[in-house]
């Protein structure tokens, strides 16, 4: 009994990470099929376009912004060609995983503490459908970006501080909590200094 229902939670929660997946996306590509705000999308995609011909940022055209998120952009067309589309899957992508990341988190902050936590995690997560980090503004930008990876920090945190922190993997989260800095600097700055203050009162403690 005990195993097949581990068997139907697991499907559930499979099920359930489909449908905020894929309802996340779907937002993203409908929003991209009725609006294109061409100002912030060349900002972005004409620097990744000359990155991906060879110039270096800083050094052959002027950039004041951090630069991962015109080297991942850089990176698709690249990979794939200067296709616009591509860069709206990427959005897509990104978007249903930081919900999907989201609900997650939610389910391990719940867990034993409120009553059922993962129905409770998945409601709180169905407006992320909505609301995305790239349902309202959905071309690709840094700010959505910053937001993924630091999502995806404190999913890793978590993991690691349920296993007590193996030292390689501990060694390697500690290098990957300074990358939304070299995405987006205000939101890096802030996310560092928080993870400053949590150690230092962890310390005190």
């Amino acid at each position: 009994m005990t195993n097949h229902r581990t068997i139907y939670e697991r499907v559930l929660e499979l099920l359930a990470g489909i449908v905020l997946f894929s309802g996340t996306a779907a937002v993203v590509w409908w929003q991209n099929s009725r609006l294109t705000v061409l100002y912030d999308l060349s900002g972005v995609l004409e620097p990744a376009t000359r990155i991906a011909q060879g110039d270096l940022p800083y050094l052959d055209f002027p950039f004041p912004y951090a630069p991962l998120t015109f080297v991942t952009q850089a990176l698709v067309i690249r990979l794939t060609g200067a296709i616009y589309w591509h860069h709206i899957a990427y959005c897509c992508l990104l978007a249903g995983s930081a919900t999907v990341l989201t609900w997650r988190l939610l389910v391990y902050l719940f867990n034993e503490r409120v009553p059922a936590p993962r129905l409770t995690a998945f409601l709180l997560s169905v407006p992320l459908m909505i609301l995305g980090i790239y349902c309202v503004f959905p071309h690709p930008f840094y700010d959505p970006d910053a937001a993924f990876v630091i999502l995806l920090a404190i999913f890793l945190l978590l993991r690691f501080e349920s296993k007590g922190f193996p030292t390689v993997q501990t060694v390697l989260l500690g290098a990957f909590l300074v990358v939304p800095l070299f995405i987006k600097q205000n939101i890096g700055l802030g996310f560092l200094g928080s993870i400053g203050l949590a150690l230092l009162f962890m310390i005190a403690m």
